[in-house]
């Protein structure tokens, strides 16, 4: 039996990142929210994210979102904060809070 869930975006929530740069920045996004969608809106950089609590950092062996790609991912519910970081030069990013996949 298969479970079809579609993602649930909490309106209002979601935060543009419009410059993420080789050092790592974080913002607070899906606190009692089991997962989160994020989209690499840059044309050319891979964003790397890592959930945590205020003070996260993200490194480039967190989770990659390629270039122009979305990615649903799980996390834990109080998990408060999405950090991002690029490997190389800049790139831009939207973060959205929600339930389901």
């Amino acid at each position: 039996m298969a479970i079809d869930r579609n993602f649930g975006p909490a309106f209002g929530s979601g935060v543009v990142v419009a410059s993420v740069t080789t050092t790592s920045a974080s913002s607070a996004v899906g606190v009692n929210n089991q997962n989160i969608v994020v989209t690499n809106t840059g044309a050319t950089n891979a964003v790397f994210v890592r959930t945590g609590l205020s003070g996260v950092v993200a490194t480039t062996a967190d989770y990659i979102v390629q270039p122009n790609a979305q990615v649903n991912i799980s996390k834990p519910l109080d998990h408060t904060h999405v950090a991002y970081v690029t490997g190389t030069s800049t790139s831009s990013a939207h973060i959205i809070a929600g339930d389901g996949f």
